[in-house]
């Protein structure tokens, strides 16, 4: 077993504690995490932005869905670690497999903020069933002895030629939902419902323009819990001017357990965890359902909307750009790689106005790589581009007037009858796709 999956073992046992879940995660229930989070990819060496790991007293399991199969497999190898396929035929569930390997008593720890209030219920209900226990525990800091320390980085206005609405506004829409619901109180703790609603931008996650921050809204006021020192005086004061409180992002959960009694909270289960609903269960009602700012989000403002199609043609120049560059140079006999083609087309969408960074680390996949899900080409295992098969682009950029993601397969020289027959299919279902109408509510 690796050493770290040991030194958390020896950790549990001081702690009491039978099995210890490891999930991918921040507080805020993030798709990607700063390092100081990536505690799972620490203890297994698995890489990809998807899994859970399970520590119990003897072994070590992790789930990841079928993007990971293959990484998994070859970062995994000689580790220990059992690899269970999540959707896989006769592979059991993180629930289910607690469930039949935990006993009366025993206890299962995890840090429960790490996790959302949908699966910490059902983590709940086994334990329940077992007459074992859930334990609210980080022990991260016990293990990881030089955990990186998260960055504390500026926040940034945006302005309203980009958003087309103003920060009170937003938060009228939001109480109107609110009361559709007779909620008086309105947790959110996703980090793009925040930033949207607040007309705000930062820069504490990888390729995501957010902030981590936590928002109450109320009938009568509002709080933005956000680090110190993230926000400057005029910004302080364009808040005040909106009517938001300004709070420290670290005496959130205090707020909560002191502010809250026999109130109607509603909150997004899927979007927030488990420890907030732990909190605010006891003393309150709880409403369960989409977060309003998502669901106004949605709809553009005219401001927005003639932002997003300026930007989407200016980054389809950008693409185009690439698209003539790399067959050009490999018409020519350049010696280019996956990622000397993934770096041409990062510097030319920086070009663009507005520019705030990559919104996901491209892909650049030649011949068979194309086939793995979520790859990036490495120099440790650098692949030329020929005059012959297709090369895969993923990639996108986040911009102040909207964000981008554009996915093209391009023909680099020749291709076999095969390659043309399922290429022509796909373009097929894509405009099938594209011409179908649909009944009115799908």
């Amino acid at each position: 077993m690796k050493a770290e999956i040991t030194l958390l073992q020896q950790e549990m046992k001081k702690q009491g504690l039978f099995m210890y879940l490891v999930p991918t995660s921040d507080e805020h229930l993030s798709e990607y995490i700063p390092e100081m989070y990536q505690f799972r990819a620490y203890l297994s060496g698995f890489t990809g932005s998807a899994g859970t790991l399970l520590v119990t007293e003897e072994e070590c399991l992790l789930w990841t869905d079928g993007r990971y199969f293959i990484q998994a497999e070859k970062e995994l190898e000689n580790s220990g670690i059992i690899l269970m396929r999540s959707g896989e035929k006769n592979v059991k569930t993180i629930d289910e497999y607690i469930s039949l390997h935990i006993s009366k008593g025993q206890k299962l720890g995890v840090n429960a903020s790490l996790i959302s209030m949908n699966f910490g219920q059902q983590l709940k209900k086994v334990i329940h069933e077992t007459e074992s226990e859930l334990v609210d525990f980080d022990i991260a800091d016990l293990v990881w002895k030089d955990r990186p320390a998260i960055a504390v980085n500026r926040i940034e206005r945006l302005a309203l030629f980009f958003t087309g609405r103003r920060v009170q506004e937003k938060l009228e829409m939001i109480r109107e939902k609110m009361k559709e619901q007779e909620a008086t109180v309105h947790i959110i703790s996703s980090l793009d419902d925040i930033a949207w609603t607040f007309n705000l931008r930062g820069r504490d996650i990888p390729y995501n323009p957010v902030f981590y921050s936590y928002a109450v809204i109320t009938l009568e006021k509002t709080l933005l819990f956000v680090k110190n020192n993230t926000l400057n005086e005029k910004l302080l004061e364009v808040l005040s001017d909106e009517k938001v409180e300004v709070r420290d992002y670290y005496d959130f959960y205090e707020y909560l357990k002191s502010s809250f009694k026999n109130e109607v909270v509603l909150i997004d289960n899927f979007k927030t965890n488990y420890r907030i609903w732990d909190v605010i269960c006891k003393d309150n009602h709880i409403i369960c359902n989409d977060n309003p700012s998502a669901l106004i989000k949605m709809i553009k403002t005219t401001v927005e909307a003639a932002n997003i199609r300026e930007v989407h043609v200016q980054d389809g120049l950008a693409m185009t750009k690439f698209m003539y560059w790399v067959k050009k140079q490999v018409q020519d006999g350049c010696d280019i790689s996956e990622i000397d083609a993934a770096e041409y087309i990062d510097k030319k969408r920086s070009e663009i106005k507005d520019y705030v960074d990559v919104s996901f680390d491209t892909i650049a996949a030649y011949g068979e790589n194309a086939a793995m899900c979520h790859y990036s080409p490495s120099e440790e295992n650098k692949v030329l581009l020929e005059n012959k098969g297709y090369l895969l682009v993923d990639c996108g950029g986040q911009f102040n007037r909207g964000t981008t993601d554009v996915t093209r397969t391009i023909a680099l020289g020749a291709l076999s009858n095969k390659q043309k027959e399922h290429y022509t299919l796909v373009l097929q279902g894509h405009i099938r796709l594209a011409m179908a109408r649909f009944p009115k509510g799908v």
